[in-house]
Parts: structure tokens; sequence; C-alpha cells
């Protein structure tokens, strides 16, 4: 169970809901991020009601961590020389057409950060995409494809496709992207009978599925089933696209991780990430990532 505690909870606060799970059985584990302490609860407990802890005051949520999020085996999928999934967690960073002086900027002061997401207008470069996707791979990371259309052919020499919503829906448009290998993320909405039939494009072409979900249009929430259904039934690993503009925070957040997303992506163009210590959205993606029991994912030489 993941307990994010209010910006402005009071020591004394924090104290009680610790003291109340310990007396429940669970052993607590504290995390602290730039504005929210989040406590981690440890323990097997089926008739225990959270909505105890949630009325007490100084907590802003409270998420259960889903038997498909903590179970052994959850998917796993490559992605540059790492993976995305298993017992770890991956942060993204968004760039806008990036050039690979400001992919080894970003890369170099987020050490927490594992692969960038190379945002493609309606028209782009081959060429530039492939020099920013070798200066993360210098770094040990990976380039994800995020294009604006769809793309008929694929790129060479990247680690990923994020394919936009549109193609993702029709699996003869996926085919081609596909042949390439790699890793092939789906964008939704994907119709819901559809997705077994786009995974089992990605996988008959010899590549490997992933998805990417994200908040309401209109608001801050997502559907976590979408998390447990991708998981329990497909055995894809699942990523939340949290990127925000000015790189907040997303309360979507610790759902997703409590339901079992392997992976964040977050918003990397903003003047933030220049400072490692206070990179928007790290910190406390960190706690919330340390007390679902999967760390974040950190680069060769990284802490």
């Amino acid at each position: 169970m993941i307990i994010v505690m209010l910006p402005d909870a009071a020591e004394a606060q924090v104290q009680s809901v610790i003291e109340r799970l310990n007396g429940h059985g669970f052993d607590v584990h504290r995390s602290s991020g730039q504005r929210h302490t989040v406590l981690g609860a440890i323990g097997t407990k089926p008739a225990f009601d959270h909505l105890e802890i949630a009325v007490l005051p100084g907590v802003e949520a409270v998420f259960r961590v889903t038997p498909a999020a903590s179970k052994p085996g959850v998917p796993e999928a490559k992605f540059g020389s790492g993976s995305i999934g298993g017992g770890r967690t991956a942060v993204w960073a968004t760039l806008r057409d990036p050039s690979p002086a400001e992919v080894e900027r970003l890369l170099g002061s987020q050490r927490r950060v594992s692969g960038i997401v190379y945002e493609a207008g309606r028209r782009f470069d081959d060429g530039r995409v492939r020099e920013a996707a070798c200066a993360a791979r210098s770094m040990g990371r990976g380039l994800a494809l995020a294009p604006f259309e769809t793309i008929a052919q694929p790129v060479a020499d990247i680690d990923a496709v994020i394919l936009p919503s549109l193609q993702a829906n029709h699996p003869d448009r996926i085919a081609p992207v596909a042949d390439a290998g790699g890793l092939v993320v789906l964008r939704p909405p994907l119709a819901f009978g559809r997705w077994s039939e786009a995974i089992e494009t990605v996988r008959s072409r010899g590549a490997e599925a992933a998805l990417l979900v994200r908040p309401s249009r209109f608001g801050d929430s997502f559907d976590p089933g979408d998390v447990v259904h991708a998981k329990t039934n497909f055995g894809v690993p699942v990523l939340l696209d949290a990127a925000r503009k000015g790189g907040s925070w997303n309360p979507s957040i610790p759902g997703a991780i409590a339901t079992g997303a392997c992976g964040v992506v977050l918003q990397g163009e903003s003047a933030v990430w220049a400072d490692p210590d206070r990179a928007s959205g790290l910190a406390e993606l960190a706690a919330v990532a340390s007390a679902a029991g999967r760390p974040l994912a950190s680069a060769p030489g990284g802490a």
C-alpha cells in the first residue's frame, strides 16, 4: 500500500499514520520527495480497509498495490542496453526534436532517466533522429521515437517507436514498423477488442510490445484497469505518459505505479531538469517507486 501525504502535512500527522499502520502489523518504509512524504506499507492484510488510513489528517491519497504489480515475473522488454519492466521503474524524458548535445546534457545531469522520448513533428530528419539515438546509447541509455503522424517505414538504429493512436488501431499499419524489430509502444486509446490483435501483430513480426497509457484529457485521472488488464492478459510492460508542461508532479503517478506500471514518461524540456536535486517530479517518483518495491532504474554508474 502506498500513502501519499499532503505537501503541508505536519510531522506529527506523518507519525500518526505510521503508528496506525504499525498497529495493524505493517512495516512502513518512509521516503521524502520534493513536496510529498510517501509511506510504503509492507505486508499482506486482505481484511484491512485502506479507507481507515485515507481519512486520517494529512493524508492526500492511498493506493493499494495490486497483485499484478507485485507478483514475480512481471513483464519485461528490451530497451537500449537495458530493459523496461522487471523489478525496476523506468523514467523516460521527452525532448522535442533534440540535438545530440541536448540529449547528452539532460542524461548527464539525470542519472535516473533511462530513456529519451524524441518528440518529432510532422516532418523529421531520420539522420537527426539517429544522431540523437547514438548520443543516448553512448551514455548507456535508449531513445524512443514518438512521431506526430503515422510513419510508413521504421527509422533505423533507434531503440523504440511510440506509435500514434491512429496507427496503433490498425494492425496493417503496425506491421511495417514492427518488421524492424526492437520495441513498439502502442499508444491508446485502442479499441478494447484490438489490444490483443495489435500486440500479436507486433510479436508476430519479431518485435516486442508495450503500452503507453495517459491521464484523461479532462483531468489527471486514468483508468488503472488498463494497467492491470494489459499486464495480466497480455504480459506486456505498461508506461504512464505523465509529461506535463513545466515538468510538474502528476497525481496519476502513484496510482499507476501501485497498479503495476513499469515506467513513467516525464516532461524533459524544463529548466528544473538542470538541477539534479530539484528535478521536478523525480524525487516524488523515486519515493513512490521505492514504496511499491520497484525502485527507479539508473544509468550505468548512476545511483
